[in-house]
């Protein structure tokens, strides 16, 4: 059997005798929207003739992540914009930022009326990730390279606890058995774990 590997594009290639996937753990760490949190609604829509709720994307706003939304109009306005489903990780807060409905685009889903309404993201609506289970065989668990230096906190297979390895240099290999890591200050970057 040939060694394989992944490559950024998910394709894999050959190079050798035995099986190895590779996955950054990084990017893996951010903040991401919670499934059903509700924005802030504000805007001025009124007049919208369908009391209903729909799966809408924004036409605007500060958000550029891949969530979903639904809208619910009641009494001709918009009154709640909730998160479909959660989000995909993003390197920093989204805190503040926002979705907007411009009128065209809710005039096409609850029929005449005027008006946008947008949403806001609070704090309540997100949750950061600082823990991430690692793919591969669970009760096998994955090595890690470590790219840059720092403390690497990881939990190993057989375990109920997290162990830190501290002040791990740049272009370590450890050869672990991890099935999650937790980022934590001082730790390591560049960190990809791998079968």
């Amino acid at each position: 059997m040939s060694i394989k590997k992944t490559n950024s594009g998910n394709n894999i290639t050959e190079f050798g005798d035995l099986i190895s996937i590779a996955k950054p753990v990084d990017p893996l760490f951010g903040f991401k929207l919670i499934d059903g949190a509700e924005l802030n609604v504000s805007g001025n829509s009124a007049g919208y003739t369908v009391a209903a709720t729909y799966e809408m994307t924004p036409s605007g706003g500060t958000y550029n992540g891949d969530a979903n939304f639904l809208v619910t109009v009641s009494g001709g306005a918009v009154t709640k914009i909730t998160v479909v489903g959660g989000s995909e990780v993003e390197s920093s807060s989204l805190v503040g930022e926002t979705v907007v409905f411009d009128e065209a685009t809710l005039q096409a889903s609850f029929g005449g009326g005027t008006g946008s309404a947008t949403g806001t993201v609070a704090a309540a609506d997100e949750t950061e990730v600082t823990e991430v289970a690692l793919g591969g065989n669970p009760n096998n668990g994955m090595g890690l390279y470590v790219g840059q230096s720092g403390s690497v906190t990881v939990k190993l297979a057989g375990m109920s606890d997290f162990v830190t390895f501290a002040n791990v240099p740049d272009g370590e290999f450890m050869p672990l058995r991890a099935i999650a890591v937790r980022q934590e200050s001082g730790h390591a970057t560049d960190v990809i774990a791998f079968i």
